[in-house]
């Protein structure tokens, strides 16, 4: 179950990456959809990346008000979420909001390299995410930290959006996150 304050309360599915895009998690024909978790994600052991997708529908169910975050102002309100699974809960920050494209080009990112053991592929996938991002925030993400994606269209078929969070460490302390939090501004 994916909760984002004000942007998700959903169901969150898995199956191949194209039969939730008419779907519902209820496995119903709907134009909605469902937001469902990417087919090569296994949650058995817990991945370094968990890589979500929605349509982003004009009355705002699925990931339609998942652009908001465009605002530092609404990220500045909005800065956390939480996945819920049959093995295991999490609460995460959002430290990245941005558009990217979903085939090579200027503004390609390679999400997929998010999911390999290699620190140094992860690590510029992250200054990547940070550098296309809305808005700027300190948040620290490292490559070892496990990231949530939420991703949808925006523009043109080769456009996405997404929102990139890290999960909370062990004892973390919340209010300084939300110094940082506050303290993030608008990058372009």
């Amino acid at each position: 179950w994916l909760t984002v304050d004000e942007v998700a309360d959903n169901a969150v599915v898995q199956r191949d990456n194209e039969y939730y895009l008419d779907r519902d998690y209820l496995n119903k024909k709907n134009v909605n959809g469902a937001i469902f978790l990417d087919e090569s994600i296994s949650l058995l052991s817990r991945p370094y990346t968990l890589m979500m997708f929605g349509h982003n529908m004009k009355t705002g169910a699925m990931f339609g008000k998942l652009l908001k975050y465009k605002d530092y102002n609404w990220y500045r309100s909005h800065a956390y979420a939480k996945f819920e699974t049959q093995y295991e809960d999490g609460e995460y920050v959002i430290f990245s909001a941005g558009k990217i494209q979903a085939v090579p080009g200027p503004n390609y990112v390679n999400l997929y390299a998010l999911m390999t053991d290699l620190p140094e592929s992860r690590e510029t996938v992250i200054r990547q995410l940070k550098t296309i991002s809305f808005f700027h925030c300190d948040i620290d993400v490292r490559p070892e930290d496990q990231l949530l994606l939420m991703v949808t269209c925006d523009g043109d078929k080769e456009e996405r959006f997404l929102v990139a969070a890290r999960r909370l460490r062990e004892g973390e302390n919340k209010n300084a996150l939300d110094l940082q939090i506050m303290s993030a501004y608008q990058a372009r």
